[in-house]
């Protein structure tokens, strides 16, 4: 294997199964958070941009696996924004509960703004600062520099989204400022995710992928390997969004099955009504023609009796004029 494969002290955590996914770019990262906890351990974790969670899951499956002393907060709005798109509360509801379910022992969610959110931390106490909100030049650069302060000596910020330029995304502007004046490293898979050393002391490991930057070689197979494990992250949730899919398909068919059987129903019932008022309509028909038959020999018998007088008292008015 590689020297600077062994260096980077990869374990099993790359092929973690991921305890939580949803639809997110993010997806590919997993496996790559996972080894970044393992090395790093941080004492606090901020994450500012949560959305759906995938990478705070992430995050907070590692401290679980790992049992880290650690602290974790996800600073949010979750309201949405030009590039996340808006959202209804159902976003933060499923966070929320995921949240009170499984990692509210070391996990508090911070509904409101970053810049308001900095108020609740101190300068060098955050060891992972992870940045994914709104993705503009200004907004990013405001972010970084509003909590850099809060960095510790072991400090470790990700930008995600440095692979995208497109939309008005202009964090990959601020990347190509940022890498510049700090040890980083950078990945182009997942729509491309900067790994910045902002503090002065790393990990062996992080060292390593930080000198990994400088040579292209070695950048390759470290980028290769962790884009693989995304991959399979990725494909992972494909799989099961086609299963969900085709799990709703099958609800939808059985409804329109059991919408089909009552519209049966309901047209059995009608006919049976309408074939009992026809019955009912026929017999009353046949009695009022019986009636009819009945009057009119009736009519036939006065007709005749009244012909029978007339006669009679013709003859009778005959004889007497005679």
């Amino acid at each position: 294997m590689d020297k600077t494969i062994i260096d980077l002290d990869i374990g099993n955590e790359i092929d973690w199964v991921p305890s939580y996914l949803a639809e997110s770019a993010w997806l590919e990262h997993i496996p790559f958070a996972f080894w970044l906890m393992k090395t790093l351990k941080p004492r606090l974790l901020v994450e500012l941009g949560t959305h759906w969670g995938v990478s705070y899951s992430a995050f907070c499956q590692s401290i679980e696996q790992l049992q880290l002393d650690s602290r974790s907060f996800a600073v949010d709005t979750w309201a949405g924004d030009e590039h996340a798109g808006y959202y209804g509360e159902e976003v933060f509801s499923s966070i929320n509960i995921l949240n009170q379910t499984h990692w509210r022992r070391f996990s508090s969610l911070l509904r409101m703004s970053f810049a308001e959110a900095r108020q609740y931390f101190s300068d060098g106490e955050i060891d992972l600062l992870h940045i994914d909100g709104l993705h503009t030049y200004e907004a990013a650069s405001d972010d970084f520099m509003l909590w850099k302060k809060t960095l510790s000596q072991y400090g470790v910020v990700l930008f995600h989204d440095i692979n995208v330029r497109e939309r008005g995304f202009g964090i990959w502007r601020l990347w190509q400022d940022l890498k510049n004046d700090y040890p980083h490293f950078e990945f182009s898979h997942g729509h491309g995710l900067g790994v910045l050393g902002v503090g002065q002391e790393f990990s062996a490991p992080l060292k390593t992928l930080f000198a990994a930057s400088s040579c292209s070689v070695q950048a390759a197979k470290i980028r290769n390997l962790f884009a693989a494990r995304g991959e399979g992250v990725q494909l992972r949730w494909d799989f099961r969004r086609v299963g969900l899919h085709l799990q709703k398909i099958e609800e939808e068919k059985n409804i329109s099955n059991l919408t089909v059987r009552q519209l049966k129903e309901k047209a059995e019932i009608l006919q049976s009504n309408f074939d009992s008022e026809i019955n009912c309509l026929s017999k009353d028909l046949r009695e009022a023609r019986d009636n009819i038959a009945k009057d009119q020999i009736k009519i036939s018998k006065m007709v005749e009796s009244l012909e029978h007088q007339k006669l009679s008292l013709k003859i009778n008015n005959d004889e007497l004029e005679s």
